[in-house]
């Protein structure tokens, strides 16, 4: 899995044609705008602390660094299909969000299931294994990986909160 994500980031973006794949300039900032505006067009009534985590997310924002890679924008151990006879990733799915944008989007994807309480993971794996997630991926990049606090909020942000109160006044009217 970590390494199938680290040739996922590896791809020359240029090289295959994809430069054009998604819009330049602070990924981050794109994204948490989008959510927001998916946030408001759904919000069914008003809560605090949806505006203090917009609020934060915007004073907290990574500064654009540069980094542009291909980003799957769903990648996870479900979106994976592996060998019959063994390990082998054979096939990475669900590309629909897929971009151009920055590698630690995914990356805070995978780490997400680890900081998600344990009812709640999508899969079963120790929290243990997170810091030898981001070690393994250091090893084919070259370099540490440093994921802030900010990432995985945005993260938690896009996997929730523009459907929560939606599904909220669904299932309410349904009583």
């Amino acid at each position: 899995m970590n390494t199938v994500l680290a040739a996922i980031h590896s791809v020359d973006i240029d090289a295959v044609g994809l430069s054009d794949y998604g819009p330049e300039g602070n990924y981050f900032e794109r994204q948490v705008a989008r959510w927001t505006k998916q946030y408001r067009a759904s919000e069914t009534e008003h809560v605090a602390d949806m505006d203090a985590l917009i609020d934060w997310l915007g004073a907290n924002m990574p500064a654009d660094d540069g980094k542009r890679t291909l980003v799957h924008g769903d990648y996870r151990l479900d979106n994976l299909l592996f060998a019959k006879d063994g390990t082998d990733c054979v096939a990475v799915l669900d590309w629909e969000l897929s971009t151009i944008g920055h590698p630690y989007a995914d990356l805070a994807a995978v780490i997400m299931q680890w900081q998600m309480p344990p009812a709640a993971r999508a899969v079963a794996f120790k929290a243990s294994t997170a810091p030898r997630l981001a070690s393994h991926l250091t090893k084919p990049l070259s370099r540490p990986i440093a994921v802030a606090p900010v990432h995985r909020a945005l993260k938690a942000l896009i996997s929730t909160s523009p459907f929560a109160s939606s599904a909220w006044q669904r299932s309410s009217r349904a009583c």
